[in-house]
């Protein structure tokens, strides 16, 4: 038997007014008043926070506000049920297994939010890859903006924010490129078979060292990545901070290294492709006047206007 509304019902001075009416009204004002403490509860814990630690640990600031909100909201729930006159049994029985049920993504989230918060394995501003979960779902790219009670929130690199259940965090594999405070990058550029390996190696590191987001250290290093199609391709491996904007930093660096081989007389070339007719070719050709005539045209071209580029008159249909 609750006693609190038995003994507001003994008290009350209106008997016109139904007990049950006063004591709902009770347990109303009593969780607002809750939530309001709470919220005042919350913003307090946290200036405290931010008092001692500074600015840079928010992530804290927020976890011990978020349990301090719920842990006063909770207590202030079961007190305003206890006002009602709701017998506090029902939730030890079906009822309670029902809630929970029902509540089931809603709590592990919270807990999965509570994790992510306490072991700082992502911050808030940390920029991740959020790789496809066992359902599927695609890869998610961006930036944390928000650790939510349910959900993280993260801003993509086309300025969408998307919303991940805290769970999904846990379970998925998240690559994060702001963990340490520097990360690599990479460009690639050819030249042509002919250049110099060395003397190009040695401008592109000096180019890219000359950038003024480049770190110092680790140093720069250039290798000859493969002998491509049309050229060498050589690769420039260079470390920037990680929380600047590394997709303008790498278009800034490629368009120096661009210039300076051009500059410098190196031949960039692009993909040429070399058609090579031999006796038995030729024999074959020979049965197909149509090709011959295009291949003709094509020698002829070369020879009168090698720098142009010729394209031979279709067939008469």
């Amino acid at each position: 038997m609750n006693l609190i509304p038995v003994a507001l019902a003994a008290t009350a001075e209106d008997p016109v007014v139904p007990t049950f009416i006063s004591n709902i009204a009770v347990g109303l004002a009593t969780l607002v008043g809750t939530f309001l403490l709470a919220t005042f509860l919350r913003s307090w814990v946290q200036r405290i926070i931010r008092a001692k630690q500074g600015e840079g640990r928010e992530e804290v600031r927020v976890l011990y506000g978020r349990m301090v909100f719920t842990i006063t909201l909770a207590i202030g729930i079961t007190v305003s049920l206890i006002f009602m006159g709701v017998p506090l049994e029902w939730f030890s029985g079906g009822v309670g297994l029902g809630v929970a049920f029902a509540l089931r993504s809603f709590i592990a989230n919270f807990f999965a939010g509570v994790v992510l918060l306490s072991n700082q394995k992502f911050n808030l501003g940390d920029f991740v890859v959020v790789e496809p979960d066992h359902t599927g779902k695609s890869a998610i790219v961006g930036r944390i903006v928000d650790i939510q009670s349910r959900a993280t929130s993260i801003r993509a690199i086309d300025g969408g924010e998307v919303t991940i259940p805290n769970l999904r965090m846990i379970e998925s594999a998240v690559k994060c490129y702001t963990k340490n405070p520097i990360r690599r990058q990479a460009i690639e550029i050819g030249v042509g078979y002919g250049s110099n390996l060395k003397e190009a190696c040695d401008l592109i590191e000096k180019t890219v060292a000359a950038h003024e987001s480049v770190q110092p250290e680790p140093k720069v290093t250039v290798l000859v990545k493969e002998v491509a199609d049309s050229a060498v391709i050589l690769k420039a491996r260079f470390w920037t901070e990680s929380r600047v904007k590394w997709w303008i930093i790498k278009s800034e660096i490629m368009r120096d290294v661009f210039m300076a081989l051009q500059e410098s007389k190196f031949d960039v070339p692009y993909q040429v492709r070399t058609l090579r007719v031999d006796d038995a070719s030729s024999d074959i050709l020979a049965k197909d006047p149509e090709m011959l005539e295009k291949l003709e045209q094509i020698e002829s071209a070369k020879k009168t206007s090698p720098k142009k580029v010729f394209t031979p008159t279709p067939p008469n249909s």
